[in-house]
């Protein structure tokens, strides 16, 4: 029965990531809550089988609603970052996603209320009991993520450059670590992450002399494919010094390119190559 409750609450959780506290406001149970304490709150066998049939029909439908509300919040997106949308397609746009989003927590919360009818009455006081009480001891935990959480992602906004897919799946393992209620985990993800991209490294200011660096090729065709490599591998660095100085690199490459300077942005191309190959 472990088993089959076990894979039900993770399969719950990601339905609905919310706080123990605030569910218990409502009088409803946090899915994890069921997890921790499914010993003490004598969950029978016939219970978790239907808790997982319960879940599984719920999880089958959400996937369609992700979906949606994935591909209506990058029409939004898209739609606010044109200068060409105006207010009244705006408003209509960001309905359409509210629409999705809202389609998405009604599932949730019949998912929600169906577990909690499936418990006994003394079950369900014990278990916002339980889930009272972790609430109070991960407060300290939950602050101590969204603090470092903010923090790495403020240093890479701060480069104002697109987010990188790999830094992207790897913030959304943390987010769906965290919204399993698998806090520890998610903070060791979270503190990897960060000495991964060097958030608390020094950054090297100082000026760079592109001219020791040899030329390389400098015909058109080569210049642009070797362009393409540079700007598609620096598209995957996580390492924020390394962004930052490829950055620096960049803005010295568009003033050699305004200049129409050949030798200079094959020299810029070559720097940043060496760079790229150290990592």
């Amino acid at each position: 029965m472990k088993f089959h409750l076990c894979a039900l609450i993770l399969a719950a959780a990601s339905l609905m990531q919310a706080a123990d506290m605030s569910l218990v406001r409502t009088g409803l149970v946090a899915p994890d809550t069921l997890l921790r304490h499914q010993t003490e709150l004598g969950i029978t066998p016939d219970q978790a089988e239907r808790l997982r049939r319960l879940v599984d029909e719920a999880q089958q439908q959400s996937q369609g609603l992700e979906a949606a509300l994935k591909e209506q919040q990058q029409v939004f997106e898209k739609a606010v970052q044109s200068p060409e949308t105006k207010a009244d397609a705006g408003r209509d746009q960001l309905k359409k996603l509210l629409d999705a989003e809202a389609a998405l927590k009604q599932l949730q919360l019949h998912t929600l209320l169906g577990i909690r009818a499936e418990l006994t009455p003394e079950q369900r006081d014990q278990a916002l009991k339980l889930g009272a009480a972790d609430a109070e001891q991960r407060e300290p935990l939950e602050a101590r993520l969204k603090e470092k959480g903010q923090k790495l992602r403020n240093a890479f906004e701060s480069t104002a450059v697109e987010l990188s897919e790999t830094l992207k799946g790897r913030a959304s393992e943390i987010a769906k670590l965290a919204g399993q209620g698998r806090l520890a985990e998610a903070e060791q993800a979270l503190d990897a992450l960060a000495k991964e991209a060097g958030l608390d490294e020094p950054v090297q200011a100082e000026a760079i002399d592109f001219d020791k660096y040899e030329t390389g090729a400098t015909d058109m065709p080569s210049l642009q494919d070797r362009y393409a490599s540079v700007k598609e591998r620096a598209r995957q660095v996580i390492h924020l010094p390394t962004l930052k100085k490829l950055l620096q690199g960049r803005d010295e490459l568009e003033k050699a390119k305004a200049s129409e300077d050949v030798n200079r942005v094959a020299r810029i191309l070559t720097w940043a190559e060496g760079v790229l190959a150290k990592k």
